[in-house]
């Protein structure tokens, strides 16, 4: 899901939606009869209640400018209403005029400072105008006077997203979404300040941590999520080596990414390495799980899911999704489909009921109310921090029991950053996501360098928005941003069909979607289809000429014509852009300099790029490259080890073959 929307959208969209308020609607109804108004007889008093009536008709026609005008000859007869000021500045900012509305709001709360319309507008025209420190006091006053203000909590979120203080705009949106649990549009919101969030966090990380296995363990995840699974699998390989603590999670992560390039005798060497290590970890448990429905082994495969959802049924319901993405279309079939399911355990069928209505129901096992549960919000009186509740805590943890730990965490006290990290992990882990999100807060406030907090704040951070999104997905489906995320879904899944069908939904119900067109574009990509592909592409970049993921594929399709002078600028924008497929922008760059020159410039890149090379392509490159430069042994070094992968590639691909034929013979009903 990362980057589709967050390089295609704007900050933030709620003054999109905004129309006039109830509140402020009755404000400007109102006659302006208040003391503050000084108006020295009853019949000017008469003749200014006349006006606002008359600027009410034109605001009921959404004629602000016709409204405004009477309000300033309202102020000609009464020149201290706070009302008519207030007014005033409300109808010059619905009439596209926010520079304009700042100076009559700010006079209007100099009168009286506690007006609701008057604050929330100025606050408004604020973050309109960029000024988004200004836009705070308006707008935390609203809040006060109304503590559900939702217009208030859009444009609150919308201020600290532009101040880049991201987990405060987290927080407002996560009582944005209390407050108004129904609204589509705030959860959408919700999901792009959070998408924006965990890609803060991540470059964060890459930037002050770029030597820790946790800046390497999420370069591998994000890599996983978009099926590059060869460059997960070096990234993981890293950070095992990079890992000084015995992380859990890091053998189990690299046996999914083995397990993402069809290597399934590979994967689960790892999976049992992580269980080793770590006898309770659900992660390698889960993976045991993936490798035999992976292999047709249904009822084994269930089984060991029951196993999970007895000990952590939020860790079952967290990770449901993540599972799916390794299942083929056909197991999807067989799993949906039903059968022999009277042999399995109670337990079992409950598991596999809840495993085929996520399939069916994309993003319906995660309970939002748990997922978006503040920190703070937690019910229960904390006790004060003692050895044993910290001890019992662990020992869940350890056992896989995640929820529990975080019941046993949150009932102390403990600011101590290893118990917070705990603490944010735990969550994590139990699909309590912005309670990890805020633990990791707390630690990174004391230590604004701490790796480990900054990986769980930004995993935290990209599941929160998962989540966000498919709320808003259920609760308008056919919106444009539902269309949009049902598209992400089904393109994790390979269910191209699908995906095609939603993004083109996305594009009709929003012809200027950037994030729609991406989405095309990207499943024509991925599959081949480069001459489908070109067109989204164009369009993407005339909205938004950086987007790196858009810039990446069309010099990709460039590249593979042989037009290495157009691919060239875009490969350049695309690795200023910060791409997760940075290798694959190496390789690419290494090809167009190795036609283009300087040979120098062309190796470095393709050395680069080499850990990315399943076929021996680039090593070959390497070769030729070597070659003209007269460096015989290097190039004799890299010709071998292009025959090597090469090689291996060629049985990779007749073990595959084998193995996809073992399972079709398995599969016939006996006597065929």
């Amino acid at each position: 899901m990362r980057s589709m929307r967050i390089a295609c959208s704007t900050t933030g969209r709620w003054h999109l939606a905004i129309l006039l308020s109830s509140s402020m609607l009755a404000a400007l109804a109102a006659p302006a009869r208040a003391r503050q108004d000084h108006a020295s007889s009853a019949p000017l008093q008469d003749r200014v209640a006349a006006i606002f009536q008359q600027a009410q008709a034109d605001v009921t026609r959404r004629d602000y400018a016709a409204a405004a005008d009477k309000y300033r000859e309202a102020l000609t007869l009464a020149p201290h209403s706070s009302q008519a000021l207030s007014n005033l500045g409300v109808c010059l900012y619905m009439g596209g005029h926010a520079e304009a509305a700042v100076e009559p709001l700010v006079e209007a709360l100099r009168l009286d400072p506690h007006q609701i319309p008057a604050n929330l507008i100025l606050g408004m025209a604020y973050v309109r105008l960029g000024n988004f420190q200004k836009a705070l006091l308006p707008l935390q006053q609203v809040l006060r006077e109304d503590g559900k203000n939702r217009d208030a909590f859009l444009a609150l979120a919308s201020a600290y997203y532009g101040l880049h203080q991201y987990d405060k705009a987290v927080a407002t949106y996560a009582r944005e979404t209390s407050a108004y649990p129904t609204d589509h549009e705030g959860w959408y919101d919700a999901g792009l300040a959070l998408e924006q969030a965990a890609e803060n966090a991540a470059r964060t990380l890459s930037e002050t941590g770029k030597d820790s296995s946790y800046h390497q363990r999420l370069l591998g995840e994000y890599a996983l999520e978009q099926e590059e699974g060869i460059e997960a699998e070096d990234a993981f390989r890293r950070a095992l080596a990079l890992d000084h603590k015995d992380e859990e999670g890091l053998h189990s992560a690299l046996g999914f990414a083995l397990l993402r390039q069809g290597d399934s005798t590979k994967a689960l060497e790892e999976f049992r390495s992580e269980l080793r290590q770590h006898p309770g970890s659900l992660n390698g448990k889960l993976g045991l799980a993936a490798s035999e429905l992976g292999a047709g082994q249904y009822a084994d495969g269930i089984e060991a899911l029951a196993g999970i959802l007895q000990v952590d049924g939020g860790y079952f319901r967290s990770h449901l999704s993540f599972l799916i993405s390794f299942l083929g279309q056909d197991a999807e079939s067989k799993l949906t489909a039903g059968g022999a399911e009277s042999a399995l355990s109670t337990l079992a069928r409950d598991a596999a009921a809840l495993l085929k209505a996520e399939v069916s129901a994309p993003g319906s096992a995660i309970d939002p109310q748990s997922a978006f549960m503040p920190l703070n919000g937690t019910e229960g009186a904390p006790e004060p921090s003692n050895g044993p509740t910290v001890a019992r805590a662990l020992q869940a943890e350890r056992a896989g029991r995640y929820s529990e730990c975080v019941r046993d965490f949150l009932g102390t006290h403990s600011s101590a950053p290893a118990d917070e990290l705990h603490l944010s992990r735990c969550a994590f882990l139990s699909g309590r996501y912005l309670i990890g999100f805020e633990a990791s807060q707390h630690v990174l406030n004391k230590d604004a360098r701490n790796s480990d907090a900054r990986y769980w704040q930004a995993q935290s951070a990209r599941n929160l928005a998962r989540v966000a999104y498919a709320r808003a997905m259920t609760l308008n489906p056919d919106s444009w941003q539902g269309q949009l995320l049902l598209g992400d879904i089904y393109r994790q899944r390979k269910d191209w069909d699908a995906a095609i069908s939603h993004y083109n939904a996305a594009a009709r119900l929003k012809p200027d979607s950037a994030a729609a067109s991406l989405g095309l574009a990207t499943v024509c990509w991925e599959n081949g289809w480069f001459d489908r592909a070109q067109e989204p592409l164009h369009k993407v970049l005339a909205l938004n000429p950086k987007n790196a993921q858009a810039n990446l594929e069309l010099a990709d399709i460039y590249v593979r014509a042989h037009r290495f002078d157009a691919a060239l600028p875009l490969l350049q924008k695309a690795l200023a852009g910060d791409t997760h497929h940075s290798l694959l922008v190496h390789a690419d760059l290494g090809k167009c300099y190795a036609e283009l020159g300087p040979v120098d410039k062309a190796i470095e890149e393709l050395t680069q790029a080499s850990p990315v090379d399943p076929s021996g392509e680039i090593h070959y490159q390497l070769f030729k490259l070597y070659q003209k430069q007269g460096q015989t042994q290097l190039a004799q070094e890299a010709l071998s080890e292009s025959e090597r992968l090469r090689e291996r590639d060629a049985q990779d691909r007749q073990s595959r073959l084998s193995r996809a034929g073992e399972l079709g013979n398995s599969a016939q009903p006996a006597g065929h």
